[in-house]
């Protein structure tokens, strides 16, 4: 029988490999279609799609986690929140539907309003996935959420390129969505071990109704946090420069988001186990985080030294721009993770409305700061710059808090990630030094020998951490 130990490890190799592997493959697809699609083309598509993760993210209404932070699994519980959930979303497309004239207003951009009733559609069409996928976090099914991620995106990219390869322009990105979700919906149909009942108890939704409005309250701030600049930049910028700060949040800051956000319904079941043994919760935590860092930290130093040669070797010369994004958005990917990690900390320890307020105050203010720079008519490099850094000031308050919620000291914490800093903290010396010597090289062996160099560094720092990840069982 395996151990919850080995169990939880294992979904976190799963849960990681999954995002690995399918964000690679999504990376794939989305430079494929560059090839075809314009930056107006993602700008245009930005806010359409804004709308319909909105419905989709919150047409459990909060309920989504309630079944993985319980001890046990009550089956009236699960039916009731699926067909709720499948309630909900039939309710939101009809919304979208309905007020898509209205909605599409707000961008002054032709073409939104199809583009919104087409992913209206989707919303349907995914509902099964958004109300099974409890099933599989709740039993650390992570292998299956794998293969179901991975057939959706392999189908959903090819269908994408295909579309693009015809001509059809926008609608290719309108046609990956609904093949995303339709797949998604009919995998979990299919592999899910238990199915919901045709029943439904008011008791029972009533009973955890002031566990979901914290949840989703917290979840409305950080959505808002997330895609306000997505929101305000569909109204006052241009369609280009919204598709070039759209790109380079996809391509760098999402992957990171998605990663930790993984990994984070991972940990949520597995460390609810520890029940009130804080320190079996404190060491966890700390190998998480220490893990997450080894695996991530060296990647987000290395971006600012060689997106110029990245972007120059794969984009097309209109996309030239995304260089000095994606070195600023590094440090976001960064906050990201953090944020995410420390989550479910505050749900294990019966926090929620503690975070709901930080949440609430923090993103408050960085989005304040996104107002100002975008009404003062600054550049879109501005805008990210002064988004990110705002976002940043609350890292440490944030963390703060999670190490005191777990009576973990800065000096314990510290040393968890200390080779990691280090390592990194070469990685930025070496590549400036080799900066001085790759000027006469091509840009496509000065990339090279830039990953190749910063990598070894940083692999002679960490040797002994990665040899015990590599082994961890």
């Amino acid at each position: 029988m395996v151990s919850l130990k080995n169990k939880t490890w294992l979904g976190i190799q799963w849960s990681f490999g999954s995002q690995v592997v399918n964000q690679a493959m999504v990376l794939i697809f989305n430079l494929a279609l560059l090839s075809w699609l314009t930056p107006q083309d993602f700008g245009l598509f930005a806010f359409p799609y804004l709308v319909f993760s909105f419905f989709r993210s919150f047409h459990d209404f909060g309920y989504g986690d309630v079944l993985i932070v319980k001890k046990e699994w009550n089956p009236l519980t699960f039916s009731s929140i699926f067909w709720l959930t499948t309630a909900i979303a039939l309710l939101c497309t009809v919304l979208i539907i309905f007020f898509a004239p209205g909605i599409a207003t707000w961008t002054r951009n032709t073409g939104s309003e199809s583009i919104l009733i087409w992913l209206g559609m989707a919303l349907m069409l995914g509902a099964a996935q958004a109300g099974l996928e409890v099933v599989f976090r709740k039993n650390l099914l992570f292998e299956k959420l794998f293969w179901m991620e991975f057939y959706a995106n392999l189908t959903s990219g090819m269908v994408a390129i295909y579309m693009a390869w015809q001509g059809y322009g926008i609608y290719a990105l309108i046609g990956k969505t609904l093949t995303y979700v339709a797949v998604l919906s009919v995998l979990s149909l299919i592999m899910v071990p238990e199915k919901p009942k045709f029943q439904f108890s008011m008791a029972e939704v009533k009973s955890h109704f002031s566990f979901a409005t914290a949840n989703i309250g917290d979840q409305l701030v950080q959505f808002v946090f997330k895609n306000a600049d997505t929101f305000l930049l569909a109204r006052f910028a241009p369609a280009t420069h919204l598709g070039w700060y759209d790109r380079a949040f996809k391509l760098l800051v999402f992957p990171v988001q998605q990663a930790s956000a993984s990994v984070a319904r991972v940990i949520l079941p597995a460390f609810s186990t520890f029940g009130d043994d804080k320190e079996k919760l404190a060491a966890a935590y700390l190998k998480l985080m220490a893990t997450s860092a080894l695996l991530a930290f060296p990647f987000l130093v290395i971006i600012p030294f060689v997106s110029e040669e990245v972007v120059f070797l794969l984009f097309d010369p209109s996309w030239r721009p995304l260089s000095t994004l994606f070195s600023i958005f590094t440090l976001m990917a960064l906050t990201q993770g953090v944020f995410a990690l420390g989550n479910p900390i505050f749900y294990l320890s019966g926090r929620v409305s503690t975070l709901f307020r930080f949440s609430l105050i923090s993103r408050s203010s960085a989005v304040l700061v996104l107002c100002f720079v975008i009404f003062t008519g600054q550049d879109i490099e501005w805008v990210a710059l002064s988004f990110t850094l705002a976002a940043t000031f609350f890292v440490l308050p944030f963390q703060h808090l999670v190490l005191k919620m777990l009576n973990i000291g800065w000096s314990r914490f510290w040393k968890s990630i200390e080779r990691v800093v280090l390592g990194c903290i070469l990685i930025g010396v070496s590549l400036i030094l080799l900066h001085l010597f790759t000027g006469a090289m091509d840009t496509g062996t000065a990339l090279l020998l830039k990953i190749i160099v910063a990598l070894l560094v940083y692999a002679v720092v960490v040797k002994n951490d990665l040899l015990a990840l590599a082994g961890r069982h």
